[in-house]
């Protein structure tokens, strides 16, 4: 059985929700989801966090898909080495991306025919202080421009939001707000540049999720996600997560 249905069988007979396992082992709404849609291969983290919780040893499917990548890359590696041997040409080989192998992308298509890649780096097993969204943005498959978006702690990347002079840029943050995780929305130009950020939330946790142009008014969006709710203060084990919906203007201006 693929990993994604060992996961989502093991959720349902611990008779939990995809919302549950998120709060429980800390890995996000949307991360879940994607794990059990088969739509991403999850981190060492991830899997580790969705073992805890479930009781079950996820770990032994991901490693034999990366033991099987492992072999592959160093045979590859191998026959190159054995070529340059024989061949200048090969002899001086660029080396690999920063981020090879180590981020899961997520893509949107845009109007001018290109895509966005977007991800967060630098997050897992770090004190969170280069925890940070990346957006790269390719037209005919050439990066046209490459965007840094976050502070000094943990910011984390959910979804994007094409507009027609730029990209509203969704997470959650640690570096700004007043809260431990605050809604996160950065625009950014249609090269890329950061030209406002705004945060969104109260003194508990707050997590941006989706964000969506309104069917009803121009120039107004919707923002979809999960927000913290406590008794009283520090009562953290009888904490629940409701549904946040937040409606700004293009100006980021909460209406």
């Amino acid at each position: 059985m693929i990993l994604s249905k060992r996961i989502k069988k093991s959720r349902l007979k611990n008779g939990l929700t995809q919302l549950d396992l998120s709060e429980k082992s800390g890995v996000s709404l949307r991360t879940i989801q994607r794990i059990e849609n088969n739509e991403v291969t999850p981190s060492i983290y991830s899997i580790n966090k969705i073992s805890a919780i479930l009781n079950e040893d996820f770990s032994a499917s991901k490693n034999t898909s990366l033991l099987k990548k492992t072999y592959a890359f160093i045979s590859f590696g191998i026959i190159l080495l054995l070529i340059g041997f024989y061949n200048p040409i090969f002899k001086e080989l660029p080396p690999p991306p920063v981020d090879y192998w180590k981020q899961v992308y997520q893509e949107l298509n845009t109007s001018d025919g290109g895509y966005l890649k977007y991800y967060d780096t630098n997050c897992y097993g770090s004190d969170g202080t280069d925890c940070d969204i990346i957006v790269l943005k390719y037209l005919n498959d050439n990066i046209q421009w490459k965007t840094t978006i976050g502070g000094n702690s943990w910011d984390y990347v959910e979804d994007i939001l094409e507009l027609e002079d730029g990209y509203f840029v969704l997470g959650q943050t640690g570096s700004y707000g007043v809260g431990n995780n605050d809604v996160y929305l950065t625009k950014l130009d249609l090269m890329g540049n950061e030209l406002w950020f705004r945060t969104y939330g109260d003194s508990l946790n707050d997590y941006g999720r989706e964000i969506t142009a309104s069917n009803v008014h121009k120039n107004e969006y919707i923002i979809k996600g999960e927000k913290q709710n406590c008794p009283t203060p520090n009562d953290w084990e009888n904490c629940s997560m409701q549904e946040l919906v937040i409606k700004i203007n293009g100006k980021g201006d909460q209406l």
